[in-house]
């Protein structure tokens, strides 16, 4: 949690992640062919929405030559207007006691209507596509990949039938490079007019 509880001291907030990048160096890292998991094109391509693309962003150069991101060195108080779409699952243990979530944004308490630290993915997620959704991030933990996921939702708004626009993305995190121990993520969600409706889908994001 050291990445997330650094409010003791002052933190240089990330307003213009570009130049960001090009001031630190960051943003001429190589990633030696392995941009499917952060490329903006991909993920765009997917359906991901502007903060998930921005998210990847930040996150892309934190990795560097490595084979995964480490979590405990990503410092989201550089990036704060993010941190309500961002989640942590701790995988320290594995997944045989379930997804549990490190940390959950103020955004995502409040869809869930509850805290989301130290509980699992598998107590509060109660969609249709509820056992779907879940093998697709116990696979992406065994995997070793990234995941973008995309459903809709229906829900009440105002006596009237309504439909929103659920996308997950998520990355998976090593301290020793070997085994992953903390998944981060962002889930987003907007309104949508039903036209485009589809199945719930999951992609894999290979390094």
């Amino acid at each position: 949690m050291a990445s997330l509880l650094r409010l003791g001291r002052q933190v240089k907030v990330v307003r213009d992640l570009g130049n960001w990048l090009s001031s630190t160096g960051l943003g001429t890292v190589t990633l030696k062919g392995r941009t499917d998991l952060f490329d903006p094109d991909r993920l765009k391509s997917l359906g991901a929405d502007a903060k998930q693309v921005e998210f990847a962003a930040f996150l892309a150069p934190l990795r560097g030559d490595a084979e995964f991101l480490d979590y405990k060195k990503i410092d989201l108080m550089m990036v704060p207007h993010l941190v309500p779409d961002i989640w942590v699952m701790d995988f320290r243990d594995g997944i045989d006691g379930g997804l549990r979530f490190l940390f959950s944004g103020t955004r995502l308490d409040k869809e869930f209507g509850t805290n989301l630290m130290g509980k699992t993915l598998e107590e509060v997620f109660s969609a249709h596509s509820r056992e779907e959704m879940l093998d697709a991030f116990r696979q992406a933990y065994l995997r070793k990949q990234g995941l973008y996921v995309s459903r809709f939702d229906y829900y009440e708004l105002r006596g009237k039938h309504a439909v929103r626009h659920i996308r997950a993305l998520s990355y998976p995190c090593s301290t020793d490079g070997v085994e992953i121990d903390y998944a981060i993520g962002m889930t987003t969600y907007s309104e949508a007019d039903g036209s485009g409706v589809t199945e719930p889908a999951a992609t894999f994001l290979a390094p």
